[in-house]
């Protein structure tokens, strides 16, 4: 059984799954406090904001499927989760950035300032389901799980997301804050996978170690054009 965060009678809210709603709601707040600032407002962006949840959810659903598709082929009916059962993957809630793109452009809203302030509702997130992963007992570190690596994650986040709400209309250009986010996060989730627990390697690196070099990598480049234009 799953650890409870509440249980009365035979009424139970499973703690991920708590967790999960909790980092949702916060990160919807979070994105749309944040859009504010940056000038964003009104139904249209809400609406943005709710719906962009949706390709969240489900791409952070198939990345964790993709890396353990060597289980999921032979139980096809798990690929949906149920209950209280977690598996999600962080990097594949970025699959709402490209959603977005022409769902933010046939709406006349600005899609670098949008995703600026998605970044910190992105953080705003990380760190509730990493609560979430800790009292659930999955994700941990190595040796037993003396290493709580969930909390050193959200730690990071909570980091990440102070300097963030401090950068807030202060970055050189449109969806830089987005960009060096990205950066700083997948740079501190390479460090903190090496003393993470998971047989998924591709060579000496964890699958999530190749993923935040890439986007380190992707993101250092796009920063460095976008100065260089600018």
């Amino acid at each position: 059984m799953r650890p409870t965060l509440v249980a009365w009678g035979a009424f139970r809210i499973p703690s991920y799954l708590a967790m999960l709603y909790l980092g949702l709601l916060a990160g919807t707040y979070a994105t749309y406090a944040a859009g504010r600032a940056e000038g964003l407002s009104g139904e249209r962006f809400a609406w943005v904001i709710v719906l962009l949840l949706v390709p969240a959810l489900l791409g952070a659903r198939l990345a964790f499927v993709a890396t353990r598709w060597s289980v999921y082929r032979l139980q096809p009916r798990q690929i949906l989760p149920h209950g209280s059962e977690g598996g999600a993957v962080a990097y594949g809630a970025l699959l709402s950035v490209p959603v977005s793109v022409p769902l933010l452009v046939a709406l006349g809203l600005p899609v670098a300032s949008f995703w600026d302030a998605g970044a910190i509702g992105f953080l705003a997130a990380i760190g509730c389901l990493r609560i979430g992963c800790f009292l659930n007992g999955c994700c941990c570190g190595l040796v037993a799980g003396r290493i709580p690596t969930q909390l050193l994650e959200a730690g990071l986040a909570a980091m990440l997301l102070g300097c963030a709400i401090l950068a807030v209309g202060k970055m050189p250009f449109a969806g830089a804050l987005f960009v060096s986010t990205l950066a700083a996060y997948a740079a501190g989730r390479f460090c903190i996978d090496f003393a993470r627990e998971t047989p998924r390697k591709l060579g000496r690196l964890t699958v999530a170690q190749v993923w935040s070099a890439g986007f380190v990598l992707l993101s250092v480049t796009l920063l460095t054009i976008a100065t260089w234009m600018g």
